[in-house]
């Protein structure tokens, strides 16, 4: 088995082992590079926190600036 080793130093390690040499790329355990993990997660957090922003606005406008903007042309009868 040790031959082996020494002959064919290229195979990667199984499947658990750690690989100790700095060079090479890190990857999670699914094998995509954490960049493109760290990208989509980035990019899911963002589209939350724009959509709670838009949700958030609306329920903000419509509570007030519709009901003064009600009042007011509803209220004065010179409009009509």
């Amino acid at each position: 088995m040790g031959c082996a080793c020494i002959l064919l130093p290229d195979i990667p390690p199984a499947h658990g082992e750690r690989i100790s040499d700095p060079f090479i790329k890190k990857q999670d355990q699914r094998g995509t590079p954490r960049g493109v993990s760290v990208f989509f997660g980035v990019l899911l957090t963002y589209g939350i926190g724009v959509t709670a922003l838009q949700h958030f606005i609306y329920n903000i406008t419509e509570k007030y600036f519709y009901n003064i903007l009600e009042k007011i042309f509803l209220s004065s009868d010179s409009w009509l």
